[in-house]
């Protein structure tokens, strides 16, 4: 997968980017796991045991940039 966006240079909301970690039901499974960014200002965002989460809608997302490499140390 290879690409871009392009974000103009006044856009007032820098992207944010996180890991997909879980999905509705209506939503395509092969989300999970992928990195992915969005609008600084979209989601729910909250807390569970220290760690912050994010609630997001498809429509959100500004593109899947592949998976998360995870912990490979």
């Amino acid at each position: 997968m290879s690409g871009a966006i392009h974000l103009p240079e006044n856009y007032e909301a820098p992207p944010r980017s996180g890991v997909v970690i879980a999905v509705a039901e209506d939503v395509d499974p092969k989300l999970l796991g992928s990195k992915v960014i969005f609008p600084e200002w979209a989601g729910l965002e909250f807390t569970v045991d220290a760690e912050r989460l994010l609630i997001l809608v498809p429509s959100e997302l500004y593109a899947t940039i592949g998976e998360d490499p995870g912990d490979e140390a």
